[in-house]
């Protein structure tokens, strides 16, 4: 049985070193091929200087009137938002996340027609008429005052979940 096996192992080496010639003449074929020359790259002129002198004029960084005009606008246009937020049922709104904006929580609220507004503890939403009491990464919780069976008016706290 070893001699068949030695038998074999020899044909294998056998067969295996026989190959190599075309295998060197192939390199060799390719080694003598003329490689393309590469040009090479044209000097760099130096860049064209320039002199900044604008340093007596207004900085790019700092407000200007404009933008302050701007401001008090958004400003006043606030309970104008405040009042769409009252206008709509809370069932029908959706979290869709926070913000933490230096320290102060706000939620995000989105509408039925795909509106996303910012919203704080304190602010009133709903037609109830219900106050944000807490803001949390996954709920929103609003108190309302809503009238029970007999009429009275209860403290229902509601959560508004964040939507997934």
């Amino acid at each position: 049985m070893t001699r068949y096996a030695v038998l074999i192992a020899v044909v294998l080496l056998a067969a295996c070193s026989s190959g190599d010639s075309s295998l060197d003449t192939l390199i060799e074929a390719i080694k003598a091929e003329s490689a393309v020359r590469v040009e090479p790259l044209p000097d760099l002129l130096p860049p064209d200087r320039y002199t900044y002198t604008a340093a007596e004029r207004r900085s790019p960084f700092l407000p200007t009137d404009t933008a302050a005009s701007v401001a008090t606008q958004m400003k006043s246009e606030l309970p104008e938002l405040h009042a769409t937020l009252e206008n709509i049922a809370i069932e029908t709104m959706q979290m869709v996340g926070t913000l933490n904006v230096s320290g102060h929580d706000y939620g995000l609220i989105r509408l039925p027609d795909g509106q996303i507004h910012r919203v704080e503890v304190g602010q009133i939403v709903g037609w109830a008429g219900g106050r944000i009491t807490a803001i949390h990464d996954h709920e929103i919780r609003v108190t309302e005052l809503r009238p029970d069976d007999s009429g009275r008016k209860v403290r229902q706290v509601t959560a508004i979940s964040l939507s997934q």
